[in-house]
Formats: structure tokens, C-alpha cells, sequence
């Protein structure tokens, strides 16, 4: 598993400019790692979160929990379980006293459910209180040794409520390839829809990104699977969305890497099925785009 997976934040510590928060796996050992970027000093390492059990990388955020001036940080990591099997735990740490220890919280997977890769987590709109929900995507090795991507959720409204099992994302005849992002869009009716990429299994040993989306508007329907947005990467894809905008939503954006480049993908959601874009930068440069495959509506630069 990768030692890294959407594990950088910009939190509310620091002054004009919020500090850093990274979370970085050392062996079987997951760190806090910070950096004050008001002045320029180097990383810090902070506290151990999983000592000697941490499988793979963890995701982090800072959520709307917490007793202080400062919302707690969240983390999903993969730890190693009984009878050989891989599970995905939640930790947390109360961010009104930076001193204080972090804590394991509760399982996200079942008994029966093997870890295939880092989990990546969000806080979403849905919710019955003043918090609203985890929302968090992780690869499962489902039958026949494929492996699936599940989603799971945690209705914050009673922190002591058990992790929930959504649906599978992916497909009957998918083989995923690696970890998943997640985003909540400006997509919505009453809430914003869930945006996944992830890398799959193709023919001839290639790994292709994929665009999963969710219509929030009914949480029943299935998954719904967008566009290919690369046809050949060696790894995971990780997405936001921008505010660079043609229309009425901001443009989806991804980092993937292809070979031995890091490529930046962008989809023009002025029209969502558009084989076209149009980007303005900040210094007045306009280029228009070209449709560089004949399912893709995305459009690569490598850096």
C-alpha cells in the first residue's frame, strides 16, 4: 500500500495562513507531521497516531467536531487485523489542546470485510444535527479475489453510533486498482452529489482513471459511472473542484500519475458531457482544447 494517499490538509492553525497537516506512515507507524507557514519553518514531527499496526496510508481532515477555537482532526488508516485480514479504523484528535493524545475510534469495515487499500474520507452535508456526516470510500477484496469499492458513512448526529455500509461503487465486472478520492460537488438538489475517482483494472495490464458520481438527491439510487478520464496511470488520482468556471459549477480537477509524469486533468462542467473546454488562467491566457480521445472529455497537461 502507498505511504501516502490524500494525507496533506491546510488547517485552521497559524495565523493569515493555516498550517499544514500531514499524516505519513513510517514503517507500520502513523505520524502527525505540521508545518507553520507563517514563517517558513521546516515540518514538524507531531505525535504518533497507530503505533506498529498502520498497513497503509491515512486520509486526513479537520471536521466541525471539537471543544475549542479549533475543529478536530480526522483520520481513516487501514490497520493490520486478526486472521491475516486488513481493516479500516477512525481516529481522531481533540484540537483543544494540541497535547493531548489521539484517539482510536471506532472500525469502519466489518468481520468479514479485507482492506485492499488506504480508505479516503470527507465530511459531507447529510446529517440529523449540527455535524454532518462521514463519508468515506475504501477498496474491499470482494469474490473471486476481485476487488470492489465500497461506501461507508457515519451519521455524527451520536458520535456513538456504528459505521454504516453504503453501497459498491464500482461495477459487476470492475477490478479496481488502487485507492479512491471523494469530493461533495455543487451538483445537488437538496445535497451535493459525491464525486470518486479511481484507478482500474483494463485489458492488455493498463490501469485506467474512472469518474464515479452519486445523485444525493434520492441516497438509493445506484452509482452512476462517468467518464474515463485517462486510458494508461501508475497510480491513484486524487480530485477537487476548482473555481474556474465557465457556467454555474466550478470545474472538476485531478492529479494522477501516468508513467514517470504527473499529469493534470479538468473537465469543463459548464456542460458535462462537453468534448470541449475553455480555461482561463489568472494572467489572461486562453487556450482551447481539443477532444484528445474519442470517450474522454477530460484534458491533460503533464507537469
Amino acid at each position: 500500500m502507498p505511504k501516502i494517499f490524500q494525507s496533506l490538509i491546510q488547517g485552521d492553525f497559524g495565523g493569515d495562513h493555516g498550517n499544514f497537516e500531514a499524516v505519513i506512515l513510517e514503517s507500520n507507524n502513523l505520524f502527525h507531521w505540521w508545518r507553520d507557514n507563517d514563517d517558513n519553518f521546516n515540518w514538524k514531527h507531531g505525535q504518533v497516531i497507530v503505533e506498529g499496526q498502520a498497513a497503509g496510508a491515512g486520509s486526513i481532515i479537520q471536521s466541525n467536531f471539537g471543544s475549542g477555537d479549533h475543529g478536530n482532526f480526522e483520520v481513516v488508516v487501514p490497520l493490520f487485523g486478526p486472521n491475516q485480514r486488513i481493516e479500516l479504523w477512525h481516529f481522531w484528535h481533540d484540537n483543544s489542546d494540541v497535547n493531548l493524545p489521539w484517539n482510536r475510534g471506532q472500525r469502519i469495515t466489518s468481520d468479514q470485510d479485507n482492506v485492499a487499500g488506504p480508505g479516503a474520507i470527507i465530511q459531507s452535508d447529510f446529517g440529523s444535527d449540527d455535524h454532518g456526516n462521514f463519508e468515506v470510500v475504501v477498496p474491499l477484496i470482494g469474490p473471486g479475489g476481485i476487488t470492489e469499492l465500497w461506501h461507508f458513512w457515519h451519521d455524527n448526529s451520536d458520535v456513538n453510533l456504528p459505521w454504516q455500509r453504503g453501497q459498491r461503487i464500482t461495477g459487476d465486472q470492475d477490478n479496481v486498482a488502487g485507492p479512491a478520492s471523494i469530493i461533495q460537488s455543487d451538483f445537488k438538489s437538496d445535497h451535493g452529489n459525491f464525486e470518486v475517482v479511481v484507478p482500474l483494472h483494463a485489458a492488455e495490464g493498463r490501469i485506467e482513471l474512472w469518474h464515479f458520481w452519486h445523485d444525493n438527491a434520492d441516497v438509493n439510487l445506484p452509482w452512476g459511472r462517468g467518464q474515463r478520464i485517462s486510458p494508461n496511470v501508475s497510480g491513484p488520482g486524487v480530485i477537487i473542484q476548482s473555481d474556474f468556471k465557465n457556467g454555474n459549477h466550478g470545474n472538476f480537477e485531478v492529479v494522477v500519475p501516468e508513467g514517470n509524469s504527473f499529469v493534470h486533468y479538468w473537465h469543463d462542467n459548464s456542460d458535462v458531457k462537453s468534448a470541449l473546454a475553455t480555461r482561463t488562467d489568472d494572467h489572461g491566457f486562453r487556450k482551447r482544447l481539443g477532444l484528445p480521445d474519442p470517450e474522454q472529455f477530460w484534458f491533460g497537461r503533464a507537469r
